[in-house]
């Protein structure tokens, strides 16, 4: 998370960190943004809960969520993540790989 906000903090964007999903939910449902990485697994909500509950309320940021995932992707975590259409990138990935999904997530 640190070196990615780094990243773009040094591509001149402005960038908010949560702590957990449920703290990322309460930030996006009160603020807007352009894109949302978020971690398939964290702690108090999921990536999946934080995407479903917030598309929910603010079906607008359907197409800004980026997933990450430390971990192997389970047969079950790939079907969940394609359900939703949006990219997806494992780690480790350098920092610029994240250039290479921000347009998918801008175009939806």
């Amino acid at each position: 998370r640190e070196i990615l906000a780094s990243y773009f903090k040094a591509c001149s964007c402005t960038v908010d960190k949560a702590e957990d999903g449920l703290s990322g939910l309460g930030m996006a449902l009160q603020s807007d943004y352009d894109i949302i990485i978020s971690d398939i697994r964290m702690p108090r909500m999921s990536g999946m809960e934080f995407y479903k509950s917030l598309v929910k309320e603010k079906p607008q940021f359907r197409g800004q969520f980026i997933f990450i995932s430390g971990e192997l992707m389970t047969p079950e975590y790939r079907e969940e993540v394609a359900e939703t259409d949006r990219p997806y990138l494992i780690k480790p990935f350098l920092p610029e790989d994240i250039l290479n999904v921000v347009p998918l997530a801008e175009a939806s």
